[in-house]
């Protein structure tokens, strides 16, 4: 089986989760195949530009909730490089970069300093893949679409991070 076809099997069965546009609460539980769909297929709905790049992330952020504790989720960055009219190059840098998550439980976009502050997500207990060639390796090594990210030295007691 190539690396091809074992990624359409993982997003063609029924454990690729709903419909990228379902409802929030069918998304439930299925954030690694919903932000694994969102990697490889590149949704028209996120408007890329010819030079931002989409990079798949597994980390542990903490619950919003009462325990606060870590847990297993995926989603994709993307970074968007902006490039300047020349006639405005010489007053600004030539490129503004940007790096935003897009949650694919609620669909919704947040500046990756944002998102990380919010969900207490530690960058160094993350794992990136913007090369699809490594996302299907990992998925054949792993036999599964996720959790893929090091669960060595997650910290037990919640903590408030200065962001990535």
């Amino acid at each position: 089986m190539t690396p091809l076809e074992a990624l359409a099997i993982a997003l063609d069965c029924p454990a690729g989760g709903p419909p990228l546009d379902a409802d929030p609460i069918d998304r439930q539980g299925w954030c690694y195949a919903l932000a694994l769909r969102t990697f490889v297929e590149r949704p028209q709905g996120l408007a890329l530009g010819d030079s931002d790049t989409l990079t798949l992330v597994h980390g542990f952020p903490r619950l919003q909730v009462a325990d606060r504790a870590l847990y297993g989720h995926g989603w994709v960055e993307v970074e968007r490089v902006l490039r300047m009219p020349e006639d405005l190059q010489g007053d600004w840098p030539d490129t503004l970069a940007s790096v935003w998550c897009i949650d694919p439980i609620v669909d919704h976009a947040l500046p990756r300093e944002v998102y990380y502050r919010l969900g207490c997500i530690d960058p160094q207990h993350c794992r990136r893949w913007s090369d699809p060639q490594a996302v299907l390796a990992t998925l054949l090594e792993d036999g599964n679409i996720g959790n893929w990210a090091p669960e060595d030295g997650l910290p037990e007691e919640p903590q408030w991070l200065d962001g990535p």
